[in-house]
């Protein structure tokens, strides 16, 4: 590994007070972008609807994007979509979570799904993160605070690795490492902590929310791969998706 990801800048701030003088290029999830667009002010000359996580559906808003700025407003699929359409557009990206729902808003990754199953692209991270936690707060309580399955995946995750170099099945790029598994098991406990706040909407719930998951990403980007907190749980997951 000879390069770290960086997690983005992160300003808590309500959606309202953003100031851009760039011309903007939004994406957005369309019900997301309805709950937020009269506390959103840019000056955007593009936009598109993102619905399906492919790489072909985003190569085809890449055709007439334009703008100095990508904006990404919704969840996770907005904000993956934005990632590779700033990436590939060599633009800035800056990401407004409607719910804390993933951790997709401050990885360099993008995940698409093909023949069934989920490949990651290497993108980007945005450069910026806004986080209004009164628009977090309102959510729909399904999505509110669902990011804490990208904390409550360590467990999973955690004990897959350990158990892949136990068995001499561990690739030599992810090499099992106690000490990283530790500081993994105490991001952890600090979820299951502000869980229940979180999904409550309470704000310092939220915080507590989203400290864990920048800080696990950044972990991961520290080791350069996600096996602590990436396990079978995801592979269930996208079977159960497909």
């Amino acid at each position: 590994m000879t390069h770290i990801w960086p997690v983005p800048e992160i300003d808590m701030m309500s959606f309202s007070e953003i100031s851009e003088n760039r011309d903007v290029a939004l994406v957005y999830s369309k019900p997301a972008w309805e709950a937020v667009r009269n506390r959103v002010h840019l000056p955007v000359v593009w936009e598109g609807d993102v619905r399906e996580a492919t790489e072909t559906s985003w190569r085809g808003l890449l055709k007439g994007l334009r703008g100095e700025v990508v904006y990404a407003v919704g969840g996770g699929l907005a904000a993956d979509a934005a990632k590779y359409l700033a990436r590939t557009a060599g633009l800035p990206l800056v990401c407004l979570p409607t719910a804390l729902s993933v951790d997709a808003y401050f990885t360099w990754a993008s995940g698409v799904r093909e023949v069934g199953c989920v490949r990651y692209l290497e993108t980007t991270p945005p450069e910026r993160v806004v986080v209004d936690f009164e628009v977090l707060g309102r959510a729909p309580e399904s999505i509110r605070a669902a990011g804490i399955c990208d904390v409550l995946s360590i467990a999973t995750g955690c004990w897959d690795w350990a158990y892949a170099e136990k068995t001499g099945k561990q690739a030599a790029e992810t090499v099992y490492q106690p000490k990283v598994a530790d500081v993994a098991q105490g991001i952890l406990a600090w979820g299951m902590d502000c869980a229940e706040a979180a999904g409550r909407g309470d704000a310092e719930g939220l915080k507590g929310l989203l400290d864990c998951l920048v800080v696990e990403v950044q972990l991961c980007n520290q080791i350069g791969h996600s096996r602590p907190e990436e396990g079978s749980e995801h592979y269930f997951a996208y079977a159960v998706e497909n």
